[in-house]
């Protein structure tokens, strides 16, 4: 049997959130996995998932314009 793995990005910073684009470009990810708890941290409002929304937002909305354009 073959070595085969799962390669996920977790995104969990500001920063991550603004690179979504670079970061989903890397064609060796498999998968995007938005780390909430961290992510609220990281807009300085920990737990406060209402401001951390429109953030993953955004990165939903770039994942599904990437999947549309692929398949």
């Amino acid at each position: 049997m073959q070595n085969e793995f799962l390669l996920i990005a977790q995104i969990e910073s500001v920063e991550a959130v603004d690179d979504i684009e670079n970061i989903a470009a890397i064609k060796e990810i498999d998968m995007i996995f938005v780390g909430p708890s961290d992510l609220s941290a990281s807009l300085g409002a920990l737990g406060d998932y209402t401001s951390t929304a429109l953030k993953i937002t955004k990165i939903v909305f770039y994942m599904k314009q990437l999947f549309e354009n692929t398949v």
